[in-house]
């Protein structure tokens, strides 16, 4: 595994590098800072002449201590102000573009590339136009395999919390933060705060999230709900956004 451990965005990062959009990268780091306890989703009463709504706003609870750069950017975008989901997500289109693809370009792939998992690869096409494309290294290579290998034993993770706890815990320590990209997992959290006391995981930002201490099973809900809103909003998946940091190739300067 890799030390220190991959936050959400870039295991995400590194495991969809072939897709342009930026949604899935920030969604799961949003999760995972619901999950810390650094974030929070309030969901209030708003009225109007039509009557009253409910809205999700995301609010900061406490600060992280030196946060990667990448976790800095998604808490730029919450503000006490104005923190409505909706709010946010016009300051993440207004930064990163109406996929997210500059989330991914600017913050999580250079976060890998620091890393040794992934590298910029340069050719010229007919020998005379210059091409770019983000590749995984060796290393990143190997980590992506595990990490969907570990992806996929997770689907049986919901009955191991029952019936053998301890192997679901070995089984939480290998997802590292890939545990908020696995799908119908959000909803075993409560369960998975139970098992999981592997020593060596402080829970912070820079050790994948790992730390269920702060989870508000009704938060995290609201927030997967609300990106996922997002993610629909502009086509899901891939976004159909063509940032030249993506797996795929690109013409360079």
């Amino acid at each position: 595994m890799i030390t220190p451990p991959l936050t959400a965005a870039e295991t995400s990062g590194l495991v969809n590098l072939d897709l342009s959009s930026g949604a899935e990268p920030l969604r799961a780091m949003l999760l995972s800072l619901v999950a810390q306890g650094v974030l929070q989703v309030e969901r209030r009463q708003h009225k109007g002449l039509a009557g009253s709504t409910t809205r999700d706003h995301v609010v900061l609870v406490s600060a992280p201590r030196d946060p990667p750069e990448h976790v800095a950017a998604v808490l730029a975008l919450v503000r006490a102000d104005d923190s409505s989901m909706d709010a946010l997500m016009r300051r993440a289109r207004a930064a990163f573009g109406m996929d997210l693809s500059g989330y991914k370009e600017k913050f999580v792939v250079p976060a890998l590339i620091a890393r040794g998992l992934a590298e910029v690869e340069r050719w010229r096409m007919l020998g005379l136009i210059p091409m770019s494309a983000i590749r995984r290294t060796a290393a990143g290579e190997r980590e992506r395999e595990r990490l969907s290998q570990a992806m996929e034993e997770a689907r049986g993770l919901p009955k191991l919390l029952k019936s053998q706890p301890a192997v679901a815990a070995a089984q939480i320590v290998a997802l590292g933060a890939a545990i908020y990209l696995v799908s119908g997992l959000h909803s075993h959290f409560g369960e998975i705060a139970g098992v999981m006391r592997e020593p060596g995981y402080d829970g912070g930002v820079n050790s994948g999230g790992l730390d269920f201490g702060g989870l508000d099973a009704a938060g995290i809900a609201a927030i997967g709900q609300s990106v996922a809103a997002f993610d629909s909003g502009f086509g899901g998946g891939d976004g159909g956004g063509g940032g030249s940091m993506g797996g795929g190739a690109s013409g360079s300067d």
